[in-house]
């Protein structure tokens, strides 16, 4: 398992991630729509939104057979997943498709935002 990307809140997403991208020595990666985008690694982009105020978004790119044993945890401990994070609708109790591969959202007891893939949306992964 490895992390995907993650979506840091931001005042402003190009003056964040111009900053952090200076200062950490990394790639600035630019805008993608709402996203300003850090390269980290090849397996890794931070993703800095506007739209977000304090919580955390981490997105785990996973093997199909570690996509499946976390589904089975959610379902045995009665946590709520769906094919689409909370903010846009109730949690469904199913799985979405992305780029040909599997993914769906859960959120952990503090309201943080998780999501599993089983394709990457890094083009280098």
């Amino acid at each position: 398992m490895k992390l995907d990307h993650t979506v840091i809140p931001a005042t402003d997403k190009e003056e964040s991630v111009k900053f952090f991208a200076n200062i950490m020595g990394l790639e600035y990666a630019g805008i993608r729509g709402t996203m300003g985008l850090v390269r980290v690694d090849d397996t890794l982009t931070l993703q800095f939104d506007e739209r977000q105020t304090g919580r955390i978004h981490l997105a785990f790119h996973v093997t199909e057979e570690e996509f499946d044993v976390v589904i089975d945890r959610l379902k045995t401990e009665g946590v709520r997943f769906g094919a689409a994070g909370s903010r846009n609708q109730a949690f469904n109790m199913q799985v979405g498709t992305f780029n040909g591969g599997r993914r769906f959202y859960f959120d952990d007891p503090s309201g943080q935002s998780f999501e599993l893939m089983t394709v990457s949306t890094n083009p280098k992964s």
